[in-house]
């Protein structure tokens, strides 16, 4: 196990799983992306963390894919679609390298707060693109 897959396991046990909320700029950045969302979107949400942005969008398009490379992030966010009973909500665990998606077959791929902490975050933009 990577010492990033062992930092992020770390930080979700920080996490309260019954609590999804967001605040301040994180508010703001969900508001400003639900503009660019349609109904008929499937999303991938590169990162996800514990879920707390991902949750928010569930409501305005058709299928979220929620992806982070923590295995305990996913557990959190799970928790958290299943405490709000959603149903709209995929999960995995990975990268956008070993991501089970072929190329043109997502909407929309978010990536917040994420592509600083990479190591070569123009291969990450472009496998976006790809996606």
């Amino acid at each position: 196990m990577s010492k990033s897959v062992k930092f992020w396991d770390r930080m979700a046990n920080r996490a309260d799983p019954q609590d999804a909320s967001i605040g301040g700029i994180e508010i703001k950045t969900v508001e400003l992306t639900k503009k660019y969302l349609k109904m008929s979107d499937t999303v991938l949400d590169y990162a996800c963390g514990t879920g707390s942005m991902t949750i928010e969008i569930t409501n305005h398009v058709k299928a979220v894919q929620a992806m982070d490379i923590s295995a305990r992030m996913i557990e959190v966010v799970k928790e958290r679609a299943r405490h709000q009973k959603i149903e709209n909500i995929h999960f995995v665990q990975g990268t956008l390298f070993d991501a089970p998606y072929e190329d043109e077959s997502l909407d929309v791929v978010l990536a917040f707060n994420i592509l600083h902490l990479l190591e070569e975050p123009h291969m990450a933009i472009q496998k976006i693109h790809a996606l």
